[in-house]
């Protein structure tokens, strides 16, 4: 394994397991040249700055705390400029509870440049989801039409190039929208199998009847039945911006449709996450808010079309 200079990591925090995003800074330090780390208004923010001044790469690590939650986009998009702006070729974007095994970025960054890509993802799991099948790690690359924020190895210049990440979004649908215009926009998108993410998606609990739904779902041969092993948390902010959010792109991509960027979508979505979540009320009356602020946004979009 070796240090991959001209290359930065951005973990972005809020709220972190101080335990799980010490390991995952520690995977990540002797890889990459730069390590910038952005909190999002946490409370634990000053042990997190203690930590981060202690740390044994302290001098290649530059943390960026910020007085509010402002989400994702936003902060990558900045994250991408202070890169290009200290000369990094490509930035891995990192959650606070994902981990990257060794000599990982070593890879990625080989695909990236052997291939000319715009992004390079690795396969992901998550251990805690035991009805789903681990990916096969295999010696092979592959074109790809989507990956998640996390672990996602970005070409600094070809994606400020086309615009960066839309900094509108906050939160939901930042991946999709930019794996959406980066394919547009004729760019690879690359995943590289021999390469593994370990990545926490979502906050699930185990069911009570855990062993039984496994066991079922194996036996049956029903995969979906597997999911009813675990519960998983809907969080109202979430059920907001995921609505606001498909309304709101589905607009901009007009000419351009993707399936998860329309106002279906966010209704099934919608009904589907009320009758999962144990908050419904608030689950409601965050998706009645994000529909009323997509449709918002819808109409600004058509606004400034007709401006320009």
């Amino acid at each position: 394994m070796s240090m991959q200079n001209g290359v930065a990591a951005g973990f972005i925090c809020h709220e972190p397991d101080l335990a799980r995003f010490q390991a995952a800074l520690g995977a990540m330090i002797d890889q990459a040249e730069r390590i910038y780390v952005a909190d999002n208004a946490s409370a634990c923010q000053k042990d997190l700055s203690d930590f981060l001044a202690k740390s044994s790469a302290a001098g290649r690590i530059v943390f960026l705390p910020s007085e509010s939650n402002r989400g994702v986009s936003e902060v990558l998009d900045d994250l991408l400029k202070r890169a290009e702006q200290d000369h990094m070729t490509w930035l891995i974007s990192m959650d606070q509870d994902s981990i990257l095994e060794d000599g990982a970025l070593e890879k990625l960054v080989e695909t990236g440049e052997k291939y000319q890509a715009a992004v390079v993802s690795p396969l992901v799991r998550d251990i805690r989801r035991k009805n789903e099948t681990a990916p096969k790690r295999e010696d092979r690359i592959t074109e790809t039409e989507f990956c998640i924020t996390s672990g996602c190895l970005m070409n600094v210049k070809e994606v400020l190039a086309c615009g960066g990440m839309d900094r509108f979004l906050f939160i939901d649908f930042v991946d999709t929208e930019l794996c959406h215009r980066l394919h547009l926009a004729g760019k690879r998108i690359l995943l590289d199998h021999r390469v593994m993410l370990d990545h926490e998606l979502g906050t699930i609990t185990p069911a009570r009847l855990e062993k039984f739904w496994l066991f079922l779902a194996q036996k049956l041969r029903l995969r979906a039945l597997g999911k009813l092993s675990y519960h998983r948390e809907v969080v109202p902010l979430r059920m907001y911006y995921a609505t606001r959010n498909a309304l709101y792109l589905e607009e901009k991509y007009r000419d351009h449709p993707h399936p998860f960027f329309s106002e279906k979508w966010a209704v099934q979505n919608g009904i589907s996450s009320i009758l999962r979540g144990r908050q419904k009320i608030r689950i409601w009356k965050a998706f009645r808010r994000g529909l009323k602020d997509g449709k918002k946004a819808k109409a600004e979009v058509r606004e400034k079309r007709r401006e320009e």
